[in-house]
């Protein structure tokens, strides 16, 4: 008996040193982004009242006046998509120079919309061109900022800026090259991720990111306060410190 609870003992030490090991590997990843004072809200927006696109997008326009405004605010975006909760939507596209040959799928990459204050709130940085801006919602042709990683798979000897993507039955036109992130989880390699303006596929539901100057916990109050001022049906739901 002795000897059994000596060797079960044993297995459990290795067991939870190997678990030890594992989490700090993690703990040592970097994500592409930071996260320090960053406060998430997820927002809903009566749909009744906001029931196209455009309209929404206006409203998320005057939400980010008013939030820049405060004192207590250094950037502030919304996304679709909040990084490391799993998340894994792939898309298929093609460049529109360089078509996939008829009967061939199209290769699959990873696909988020969001705003340019999601980058900035993030810390993700911009390598190439630029970020989304509001006049992307009027723009002729959809904007497209992809990851280093598309960009080194599919832009290898060229730059990306001004080549048009087709996914679908969209096309968008690459403006900007951001760094990679970790999206779905730590242990989720890099991959190649096109981005999608938010202003031309706003949803009723989103994910607001707050970069504050102090404690994000703090700032809440005056978040929640500046949306409900612009519309006091906007459901303001989840705060959480990332």
């Amino acid at each position: 008996l002795v000897v059994a609870e000596i060797a079960l003992a044993s297995v459990l030490l290795v067991g939870a040193g190997l678990t030890l090991r594992s989490f700090s590997k993690l703990i040592a990843v970097d994500p592409g982004f930071r996260t320090t004072n960053v406060l998430t809200v997820q927002l809903v927006l009566p749909t009744a009242r906001y029931q196209t696109s455009r309209a929404r997008a206006d409203l998320y326009a005057r939400a980010f006046e008013a939030l820049n405004a405060l004192p207590e605010i250094e950037y502030a975006g919304v996304a679709a998509v909040t990084p490391l909760t799993g998340n894994n939507w792939t898309i298929p596209f093609e460049r529109v120079d360089q078509p996939s040959p008829a009967g061939v799928r199209p290769p699959d990459v990873g696909w988020q919309a969001s705003t340019g204050g999601y980058f900035q709130a993030l810390a993700i940085p911009l390598r190439e061109g630029r970020l989304f801006e509001d006049r992307d919602a009027a723009a002729p042709v959809a904007p497209a900022i992809i990851s280093e990683s598309l960009a080194r798979e599919y832009f290898a000897n060229e730059s990306p800026l001004g080549h048009r993507l087709r996914f679908g039955p969209n096309e968008a036109e690459i403006v900007g090259v951001v760094g990679d992130i970790r999206r779905a989880g730590l242990d989720d390699q890099p991959r190649a991720d096109m981005y999608l303006a938010f202003t031309r596929f706003a949803d009723a539901v989103s994910t607001l990111f707050v970069r504050t100057t102090g404690d994000p916990t703090a700032a809440f109050p005056a978040v929640r306060s500046a949306l409900r001022t612009l519309d006091p049906n906007i459901m303001v739901l989840r705060p959480r410190t990332m």
